[in-house]
């Protein structure tokens, strides 16, 4: 199950701050004039890329560069900077079908719908789970920056059900590839006469 949450900046929040933590990056916040530490001990950051739409300008993969540009895009007071998303990941997954996993999620749902994604796989020692945290850009993008528009429909909650769907769906694939190669090597294994007790 996603849970969503948007990055305000009546609340305090930075989303210069975010991307920062979450890729365990210092990064310069140019509205608050400060460089910005990364993330706590206990997480463990397993991997961390950005993805951009095929139309988003080329350094917007630097990461202080494209988040400290979509804040400077907002200039309310109460504005919204940016969207996470956050979801649980299967323990069972290595690290290769992790990325794999969440880098196609990511792209298939948002990027290909035209926001920038950095996606972050993290891992938490002390509670022993692992996720998957994507920052969102809210404004269209083309190849001059953020544009005066924001995509309102991205907030729509049948936009954000679909998401939740697809994830879902993924899941269920996964689990079931597994399900079907763990019955394939036992197979295997007692046709090579290997039993196990």
């Amino acid at each position: 199950m996603l849970t969503i949450k948007t990055v305000s900046r009546n609340q305090g929040e930075s989303a210069v701050g975010i991307a920062g933590y979450y890729s365990g990056e210092i990064l310069y916040s140019h509205y608050a004039g400060c460089e910005i530490m990364g993330m706590y001990d206990a997480e463990e950051i397993l991997y961390s890329q950005i993805f951009l739409p095929f139309n988003a300008p080329r350094k917007f993969f630097n990461r202080q560069t494209l988040w400290n540009v979509a804040e400077q895009s907002e200039t309310r007071p109460d504005s919204r900077l940016a969207r996470e998303v956050i979801f649980p990941l299967p323990q069972w997954l290595n690290k290769i079908d992790l990325i794999e996993f969440v880098s196609g999620f990511a792209y298939e749902n948002f990027v290909r719908h035209g926001m920038c994604a950095d996606v972050a796989i993290i891992a938490n020692t002390i509670m022993g789970i692992r996720y998957a945290h994507v920052l969102l850009t809210t404004r269209v993008v083309s190849k001059d920056g953020f544009g005066r528009c924001k995509c309102r429909y991205w907030n729509k909650r049948d936009y954000i059900g679909l998401w939740n769907r697809n994830l879902q769906n993924l899941l269920t694939e996964l689990s079931q590839r597994k399900t079907k190669s763990n019955s394939e090597t036992i197979i295997t294994n007692k046709q090579g006469g290997i039993n196990y007790v």
